[in-house]
């Protein structure tokens, strides 16, 4: 900052004090509060009740079919999936961890930061992605529940 400019407001003392400091003392606690929420809502996980286990297994690959992510981990009951890193994005690599239990999948997603740090300057964005991804899973959910419906009423 090449210039700085001071207000200064007289109290009834006559003692001169900073706007300028405590603006700035205000933001600073605004920011250190607003990053404190980000790291410590980054490792939660969103919960979608669904169908049984095997077919909540069978929705997530067919969303990561469709969105053409990179499955990195796939276990009974965690399955890690990345979209393809773009040269134009502002972060490092996004990570979705998906928990299957019993009839719930739980959602997290992860943006990083440089050398595989967990990046707390992407949480808005992060979840805005868990909200999209909520909400196709539960579109594939509502389908799959009327494709069982119709063939109930077939037979």
């Amino acid at each position: 900052m090449s210039v700085i400019v001071y207000i200064y407001v007289e109290n009834q003392n006559g003692k001169a004090v900073s706007v300028l400091v405590l603006i700035n003392l205000l933001f600073s606690i605004l920011f250190a509060y607003s990053l404190f929420y980000a790291v410590h809502n980054t490792t939660r996980f969103k919960i979608i009740e669904a169908l049984e286990i095997t077919k909540n297994r069978e929705l997530i690959d067919k969303l990561i079919v469709q969105n053409k992510w990179i499955q990195r981990r796939k276990t009974k009951t965690l399955l890690v999936a990345s979209p393809k890193w773009d040269f134009f994005s502002f972060n490092w690599g996004r990570q979705f961890s998906f928990l299957f239990e019993k009839n719930n999948i739980y959602i997290n997603v992860v943006s990083f930061g440089r050398f595989d740090m967990v990046s707390p300057f992407h949480w808005f964005a992060d979840r805005q992605k868990e909200r999209q991804i909520k909400k196709a899973i539960i579109q594939l959910i509502n389908e799959e529940i009327q494709k069982t419906t119709q063939n109930y009423e077939t037979v």
